[in-house]
Parts: C-alpha cells; sequence; structure tokens
C-alpha cells in the first residue's frame, strides 16, 4: 500500500505518513492501531524487531516492545471513545504505575 493511500485510509497526508516512518514525528497508539487495521496486521507487526534500530526509537516504542499483551491494551484504549474516559484511564495507569515504583 502507498503513502498517500494508507493516509487516505487514516484521513492524514501522506507527508505526515513519511513523518511515522522516518521517526520524525511520534505517532500515537491510536493511529498506530489505526494503521495496522487499514494494513490488516496486529499492531505489534509495525514495530521493529528487539534490537532493530533501537537507539533510534522514541521511548514508547522501546517499552511497548518489551511488554506483553500491550497489543491488548493499545486496542482496547483505543475504543474508548470519551475522552474524559480515556484521561481517567490515563491517570489510573499513572497511578499504578508510581505506586509499582515505590515497591
Amino acid at each position: 500500500m502507498s503513502q498517500e493511500v494508507l493516509g487516505r485510509h487514516l484521513n492524514i497526508t501522506f507527508q505526515q505518513i513519511q513523518k511515522y516512518e522516518k521517526g520524525t514525528n511520534r505517532i500515537s497508539a491510536s493511529m498506530l492501531v489505526k494503521a495496522a487495521r487499514a494494513l490488516g496486521c496486529r499492531p505489534t507487526a509495525l514495530l521493529p524487531e528487539e534490537g532493530e534500530a533501537e537507539a533510534y526509537r522514541p521511548d514508547i516504542l522501546n517499552i511497548i516492545a518489551r511488554m506483553n499483551s500491550v497489543e491488548e491494551l493499545v486496542e482496547t484504549y483505543a475504543r474508548i471513545k470519551s475522552p474524559r474516559l480515556r484521561r481517567a484511564v490515563l491517570q489510573l495507569s499513572r497511578s499504578l504505575a508510581a505506586s509499582a515504583d515505590d515497591e
């Protein structure tokens, strides 16, 4: 699929697709899920293999590549329509992560 066609599926420009591919702009988890759906693959298939260009990947992608069940988490989060509920899930995640740091 060309960058232009993928951009149309995602309602963004092909230039934005190029920026995501080059790592110039970070891609959100929800956009990663949408891109995977448009391409007919799992979101994890769009992430580099372990060790592949790891020094150049954004921090969030390094984290995602090492986590189990992250694909399900991202897909579930992307289905939450309410911005208020998304913020609540984000705050819950931050709280859980902070309490885990204290242990």
